[in-house]
């Protein structure tokens, strides 16, 4: 998954007005690839215990490994992860093909890691949504 320039762009404006400005409360992207993350990230800036450098850290950690993230405000930063089921569902995926199964246990380990890595960037709530959605919310 890439996220265009011009959605890129246009997001960018929206991340501004809602934290810069406080316009906006409640509202999330559609899943996103890990370089617009990182950049709405920088764009939500420092906020209570929400730090974009840790976050990024995590995020560049698991680069194609997971599907997207849908990153937005639930009155405070919120970030959902989207994990692959398929090889080819990961962000970074090439191939012209369809990718293989990933296994269960290795999707297990993949949750287990980020919700490590999301708690050492001081999120505050973690949720599986479903199997595929882990949702950190930072106070």
């Amino acid at each position: 998954m890439r996220t265009s320039v011009e959605n890129r762009e246009g997001l960018k404006q929206i991340f501004k007005l809602a934290y810069q400005k406080d316009l906006l409360l409640h509202f999330r992207t559609n899943p996103v690839d890990s370089d617009t993350a990182m950049e709405l990230v920088d764009i939500i800036g420092g906020y209570n215990n929400f730090d974009p450098a840790k976050i990024k850290d995590v995020m560049r950690a698991f680069r194609g490994q997971i599907t997207g993230y849908e990153v937005g405000r639930e009155c405070s930063p919120v970030i959902y992860v989207w994990l692959p089921y398929w090889t080819h569902q990961r962000e970074d995926w090439e191939m012209l093909e369809t990718g293989e199964r990933i296994p269960e246990d290795e999707l297990e380990g993949l949750k287990r890691s980020l919700t490590t890595c999301f708690k050492l960037a001081l999120a505050d709530e973690v949720q599986e949504v479903s199997t595929s959605v882990i949702r950190f919310w930072w106070d």
